[in-house]
């Protein structure tokens, strides 16, 4: 994976002159159309290099990627907990499958954005800066809301519920292989 990482890296940053596709792979369904082209036998020219300031202004974060503490975590092969991604929170009020102008989608994403961050209390901020005090039952409802919140996370990664969890995938498997 870290290879992968790296491909991708030096992708952006080859040239005609300097092309550095040593990581890329070169099987015939690669992405990398300098390698296509190479097992053609056909000459590529490079389009879209960046600019080297640019490429080099990105390394860090492609070390960050290709951390090995990092990727780890990606052995599984599975994603991060749809329930508390950021996207999933955004999509929750805010749609894909419905048009919305962009004054909407701005709302929608500003409103998950601070309460994926700060929970749902950060709406009793929101209404304090626009100069509305928020009622104690608001209040009260906001800070239960977060504590709901917690508590399910908490759940979620108890060592039992995660044992749970991947018994009842593992015989949905089983049922599925024996049809």
């Amino acid at each position: 994976m870290q290879q992968a990482i790296w491909a991708i890296f030096l992708h952006k940053l080859s040239t005609d002159e300097k092309p550095q596709h040593g990581f890329c792979p070169s099987d015939t369904d690669t992405w990398c159309k300098f390698k296509k082209a190479e097992l053609l036998g056909e000459t590529y020219h490079h389009k879209n290099s960046l600019p080297v300031d640019v490429v080099e202004a990105m390394r860090p974060v492609f070390r960050d990627l290709a951390n090995p503490e990092l990727l780890k975590k990606c052995l599984h092969r599975g994603t991060q907990n749809p329930n508390e991604s950021v996207n999933n929170v955004i999509w929750s009020r805010v749609p894909k499958k419905t048009f919305v102008q962009l004054e909407v989608l701005s709302l929608g994403t500003y409103d998950a954005v601070s309460s994926f961050n700060m929970g749902n209390v950060s709406k009793l901020e929101i209404l304090r800066k626009m100069c509305i005090e928020p009622g104690d039952y608001t209040v009260q409802a906001m800070e239960c809301l977060d504590k709901q919140r917690l508590l399910r996370a908490k759940y979620s990664c108890l060592q039992k519920t995660k044992e749970v969890r991947k018994e009842k995938k593992l015989k949905g498997r089983k049922k599925m292989m024996s049809y």
